[in-house]
């Protein structure tokens, strides 16, 4: 039986399993539309689930598919996402899975979710025509945050640390404490969700190219990007990302240490982690860590504690 954890992102879909197969795609689909065949003259972008045919990742955004913005990790289109993100794992016959929820969400959703996926059956044919089925012996839903807290608190030395979970959607936080046999503790009161993440930026970025140039612009368009082309000339969007960005951070550090009060004076440091994580670090406001392969931090999470890494806790979001 493989261990397989999913982290199914606003922006990204993220999976690794125990043998260190790892899937990574944008958390984009769109149904695909009865199109022509070409036989051997096209190449096929469609996943097929369960007799329904989907866009997923790139080939949805490059059919115009619009982010998923709600909270039902359970629904169609984010189950159809987990389905391909397994698939991608090459998973076959039987696998114990876990998967995350914000924590703000987590105490009212955790169950349901866990519920909802054990009585889910796939059928999933990749863009290749390779056909997938497996079944689920158990989920394990675990609290993002403090899951990513597993992996980047793993060489953390002895104190109260700060870990930012900085998604596209929400940033979550608590603080971790390691303790003197290197067990990590965690207050459920020292712990959130903060419903800004990273396209805020994104989305700040992209209206202030549209007042300046007078052009319609996405925050999916502007991804990455520090040069764009608008009628026929590069444009440099350095600048404008480097405002948005201070400003972004600057807006998390201030939510963040008004929810933590006092306790923010006596954590060691602070561990930024998450999609966000590489994009914010030089515009903290303060001092911080970023682990390799920050994006990872929940998923790698979420398989350690599968596979019974000790994390002390008490019941978050009770």
């Amino acid at each position: 039986m493989r261990h397989v954890a999913v982290d199914v992102g606003h922006g990204w879909v993220k999976a690794l399993a125990d043998d260190a197969t790892t899937a990574k795609f944008q958390a984009l689909i769109i149904p695909a539309p009865k199109s022509v065949s070409l036989g051997s003259f096209g190449t096929s972008h469609v996943w097929r689930i369960n007799d329904k045919e989907y866009y997923v990742g790139e080939a949805a955004s490059n059919q115009g598919a619009a982010p998923l913005w709600g909270r039902d990790k359970a629904d169609e289109d984010s189950s159809a996402l987990l389905a391909v993100a397994i698939a991608s794992l090459k998973c076959e016959d039987l696998i114990h899975l876990a998967v995350g929820l914000p924590l703000s969400w987590y105490a009212t959703k955790a169950k349901d979710l866990r519920k909802t996926l054990l009585s889910s059956e796939w059928d999933v044919s990749s863009p290749d025509g390779t056909n997938f089925k497996w079944r689920i012996s158990d989920v394990l839903v675990a609290p993002q945050g403090v899951a990513a807290a597993i992996p980047a608190l793993a060489n953390a030395a002895v104190g109260n640390w700060l870990v930012v979970d900085i998604g596209w959607r929400t940033t979550d936080y608590v603080i971790g404490q390691i303790t003197d046999n290197h067990e990590m503790d965690v207050d459920p009161s020292s712990a959130g969700t903060i419903e800004i993440g990273m396209r805020y930026f994104y989305e700040r970025v992209a209206r202030q190219i549209e007042a300046v140039y007078d052009v319609p612009m996405t925050a999916e368009t502007v991804g990455d990007q520090t040069e764009i082309v608008i009628r026929g000339k590069k444009v440099s969007l350095v600048a404008m990302r480097s405002d948005w960005k201070s400003i972004l951070a600057a807006q998390l550090e201030r939510q963040i240490n008004a929810k933590l009060e006092n306790r923010i004076h006596q954590i060691s440091g602070t561990v930024l982690v998450g999609g966000g994580a590489a994009e914010l670090q030089s515009s903290w406001p303060t001092e911080v860590i970023v682990p390799d392969d920050p994006q990872t931090a929940n998923v790698r999470g979420f398989l350690a504690a599968l596979n019974g890494c000790r994390c002390t806790t008490q019941k978050v979001g009770a």
